[in-house]
């Protein structure tokens, strides 16, 4: 990749309408870390279906980024120390793209968008509402199993400095 801008990846050719039945709200899935793009598509399409059973009837979208995985064959993310860390760098330069990505959508869902991001998914959403200057980009922002410090969200945050038992 080295310091080429990341972009959004198309998963597929499908679009919603004003025609759509669907209703006009709309959530975006931001996977995380160490996902073959076959297991991203399999955690969104269980994300949204778990979500209809619940009652939800809006839209929904997956933001996939280049993330590090292995298939397993020659060698794995446990023996590979760079593969978090490749990831990582990754996670941060593709918040830019899903910025714009929110950007457009909450052009055509006005106040409606909300963000459901897995583990270092909330990497990237993190640095697309950082970089954004818009106010009210998403409705919501759910952070689920973030890999992110408390201070990326909260500069009030406890902070323990290196050798402190006792937060600050």
């Amino acid at each position: 990749v080295g310091d080429i801008p990341l972009q959004a990846t198309r998963i597929s050719t499908f679009t919603y309408t004003s025609q759509s039945p669907e209703e006009p709200d709309y959530i975006l899935f931001v996977h995380g870390w160490r996902l073959q793009p076959w297991e991203r598509r399999a955690f969104a399409e269980t994300a949204y279906k778990r979500l209809w059973h619940q009652g939800y009837k809006g839209r929904f979208g997956l933001f996939s980024w280049p993330t590090e995985w292995h298939d397993g064959r020659r060698t794995s993310h446990l023996s590979d120390p760079r593969n978090f860390d490749n990831s990582e760098r990754k996670a941060w330069k593709s918040g830019p793209a899903l910025a714009g990505l929110l950007s457009s959508l909450n052009g055509q869902y006005p106040g409606r968008v909300r963000v459901f991001a897995h583990s270092m998914g909330n990497v990237v959403t993190s640095e697309a509402l950082l970089l954004s200057d818009q106010p009210g980009l998403v409705h919501t922002f759910v952070a689920t199993q973030a890999a992110v410090a408390a201070h990326a969200y909260n500069s009030a945050a406890p902070t323990i400095l290196p050798g402190a038992t006792t937060p600050n």
